[in-house]
Formats: C-alpha cells, structure tokens, sequence
C-alpha cells in the first residue's frame, strides 16, 4: 500500500467514526426464545411500567465516541431500538440518559434490553397504537416544544421571534413557544411536511397523515452561538410523556411565578407598615 493509499484509508476510517456513537452491547441471557412476530420496540423509563414476565437480556450503552455527529435524543434511541431489534429483544429500560453538556455534545444513554412474547404486552400495544377513531374524518397532531441545554453542534434558524417559533404545515402557519403544547385537526389525508423555517433539513419532517390518527411532532430548540429548531416525529407514548414533563414544568413556573407575586405583595405591605410607623412617631 503506497503513501496515498494509506491516506485514503485514514481518512475514510475518520469519516466512518465522526458520524457514529460508541455502542457497547453486553448480552448476559442467551436463552433460547421465540421470534418476535411484532417488531415494535418499547422505551420504558419507569420500572413499574415494565410488564410483568419480561426477561432481561442484557444491558447496553451508548456514548460519545469523540467524533460524533449523529448523536440527537432521537438518533441515540435509534441505535438502542435497532440493537434490540438485532437481539431479538422488544423493550428498552432506560437506566440513565445523559443530555449534552460541557464535556459532550452528544446524547448519551445507558440502559438494558427485555424480551417479553405473553399478553402482558398488551397494555403496550394499545398504547401504542396512534388510532383515536376509525370513524373520524380527520387526524389529530399534536405539537411539543421544548429547549435543550447548549451543544457542540449549530444551525442557525430562520423565523426566531423572542422565543416564539414559526411551523407551517400545508397551507397553515402558527407560532409555538417553547414549553408549549399545541393540538391541530388536519383534514387532508396523505404525505404532510411540516417545517420549523430552519436552514437545515432537520428543521422539517415529514408525516403520512391518516384519518382517525394522532402524531406526535417535537419542535426542539438547540441555542449555542445562534439558534437551531430540530422537528421529529415520535411515538405516542413518547409523546405523552413528553407532553406530561411539559405541563409539569408549565405548572412549576406558574407556582414560582405566583410565588413571587405574593413575595412582592408580602414586601410592599412591610413597606406600608414602616412608613406608617414612622409617619406616627
């Protein structure tokens, strides 16, 4: 191998790690089992969720390789879903996940695979299934925004109005602030692309909307030397947890803010009271 050859190789081995996470697999149940027939892989975050008969296979984790560029929430649970599906595997628990920060710009996730094939399973399947009425005429999708701690990685984006961002969807145009639910009917079947006016293509997504049908559409906002909106389509029970940590974090600043207000009232009212003690002396 000449000197240009050798080059070559680096470099493409270079390009191959930067786009990838560091994933490690370790598989301490090789049981013999049957083939899911359902290739659908639940996230769980909570052990009491996790049905009963589940049978764990083994742990894995996912980290930042150094180099990582494909390294969204979205694309790091990608990776564990597709290591389950590998191992013949339907659930995720989720033991840890790790936002960006200082020292990564990556998502980062440890956590350990279940097989469960019983009825069990059940409970999971309907909640997965996005069908609201088979009999309605419309679909129903359903918009969360949300912020993420600063990252390595930055797209500016077009449309920011002081926190408030610009979605269009076929004809129609709306704002969504951050820490926000919205809810649309949409009354056209087929392919819909939804766009969050971004400079780069992860600013819009695109969804087969069927009749009597829900979605669950993210719009993540990334703020580090500029501002980058990154819009995804998720699962409904992904979406509904989501939508639950929202109005919770609604709800705990509503109570600071009425917090405060009775801080500002209670030191106002001492304020009266010193000028009124003084006025008497």
């Amino acid at each position: 191998m000449n000197k240009n050859q050798l080059i070559g190789v680096l470099i493409l081995s270079l390009s191959l790690v930067s786009c990838g996470t560091s994933l490690k697999t370790n598989l301490t149940n090789n049981y013999e089992r049957e083939k899911l027939t359902n290739d659908e892989v639940f996230i769980i975050y909570d052990e009491t969720e996790l049905p009963k008969e589940s049978k764990e296979i083994g742990s894995i984790k996912i980290g930042d390789s150094g180099f990582s560029t494909k390294c969204s929430k979205e694309e790091v649970l990608n990776d564990a879903i597709n290591t389950a599906k590998t191992n013949n595997s339907n659930i995720i628990f989720i033991d840890e996940l790790k936002e960006p920060n200082f020292h990564s710009s990556c998502y980062r996730l440890e956590g350990r695979i279940f097989y469960n094939n019983s009825e069990n399973m059940n409970e999971l399947w309907a909640k997965s299934n996005n069908v609201f009425d088979e009999n309605a005429d419309y679909a129903i999708v359903h918009f969360l925004c949300k912020e993420e701690k600063p990252s390595g990685l930055t797209y500016m984006k077009a449309g920011l109005v002081g926190g408030t961002y610009k979605v269009s969807y076929n004809n129609e145009k709306f704002k969504i602030s951050e820490y926000s639910v919205i809810t649309k009917k949409v009354l056209k079947e087929g392919l819909t692309e939804i766009s969050g006016s971004s400079y780069t293509r992860r600013g819009e997504v695109e969804i087969d909307i069927k009749h009597g049908h829900e979605y669950f559409i993210t719009i993540t906002t990334h703020t580090n030397m500029g501002t980058r909106v990154v819009l995804e389509e998720i699962s409904k029970p992904e979406g509904l947890k989501l939508k639950k940590d929202i109005e919770t974090i609604l709800k705990q600043i509503e109570e600071t803010k009425l917090q405060r207000q009775k801080e500002k009232e209670q030191r106002k009212l001492e304020r009266q009271k010193r000028r009124a003690l003084r006025k008497n002396q």
